[in-house]
């Protein structure tokens, strides 16, 4: 199943260096479509989580056959 994670390169709960260690993982194991981390510039944790809500419809709906 394809996941994609979104992460504020100022995020004050999770730093970005943990906030990409399974999509780092995942793609160390060979497997570059499963995780795809995108970092939201300038932005805190609560700034990451409102871009991942509302680009999420968009995503899922891209993804249906």
């Amino acid at each position: 199943t394809p996941v994609k994670m979104y992460f504020g390169t100022l995020d004050e709960a999770v730093p970005p260096r943990v906030a990409t260690l399974a999509a780092d993982y995942q793609k160390a194991m060979g497997n570059k479509r499963v995780v795809i981390a995108k970092p939201v510039p300038r932005a805190n944790h609560r700034g990451a989580y409102v871009t991942a809500v509302s680009k999420q419809l968009p995503w899922f709906n891209s993804l249906r056959r």
